[in-house]
């Protein structure tokens, strides 16, 4: 029963990113560091030597071989793009009501078949647009990185 009420109470105790935290998001290093200060805790068994992927409450039911996670970050290391989720989308609705108020809207980004609300953001560090839609059931929050030129 107590880890069952412990488990209740870890998503209150929960840190997360924060609008500034995105706007400054431009290195891998940044990014480690940002997902470290808030609690996440990094998912090995999905990185590798392309992506990075840290996760928030991640839950593991290996008897019944799923798991849960309230929050996941994934960086692309090849093109400093990254992803994060919330799928109780209380951060998500703060830090889209800053995007909204502080960034200009641009266009409709498609990102793997889904189309995302893209800004830009002349205060952020990183450079490209922001985009942000519900996907899978969290809302989610991709940086589109400017494209480079050949």
């Amino acid at each position: 029963m107590k880890r069952l009420l412990l488990l209740l109470i870890i998503p209150t105790l929960s840190y997360s990113q924060t609008f500034e935290d995105i706007m400054n998001m431009n290195s891998e290093k940044n990014f480690i560091k940002t997902m470290i200060e808030n609690g996440y805790e990094k998912m090995t068994e999905h990185s590798d030597d392309k992506s990075i992927v840290y996760g928030l409450n991640y839950i593991r039911l290996e008897e019944l071989g799923v798991g849960r996670i309230d929050k996941m970050s994934f960086y692309n290391i090849e093109s400093g793009s990254f992803l994060i989720s919330d799928r109780e989308k209380i951060d998500y609705k703060t830090i889209i009501d800053k995007i909204k108020t502080n960034c200009v809207y641009y266009d409709i980004l498609d990102y793997n078949g889904t189309d995302f609300l893209s800004y830009s953001c002349s205060q952020s560090k990183y450079s490209g647009k922001i985009g942000y839609t519900v996907m899978e059931g969290m809302g989610t929050i991709v940086h589109f990185p400017k494209p480079t030129e050949e």
